[in-house]
């Protein structure tokens, strides 16, 4: 019913997938501190992967920007 909205949301889902096999891996309920940070850094994972782009670099670039880190990597 929407424009460019697709029918599915596989990028939703996996980002789901990720977040829900660690929690079963660890098998403990995180801290609201420890579950924000984790979040964080699987969202800059997950826009990092779908670039194409490897999120250890971007760490180890020292670059608080994503858009900036793809920039110079194009």
């Amino acid at each position: 019913d929407y424009d460019g909205v697709p029918w599915c949301n596989n990028n939703g889902e996996h980002a789901v997938k990720a977040f829900a096999s660690r929690r079963k891996g660890m098998g403990k309920v995180y801290a609201e501190g420890g579950l924000q940070d984790y979040l964080l850094l699987l969202s800059i994972y997950q826009t990092l992967r779908y670039r194409g782009f490897s999120f250890w670099q971007f760490l180890q670039s020292g670059e608080t920007d994503i858009e900036a880190f793809t920039a110079k990597r194009r």
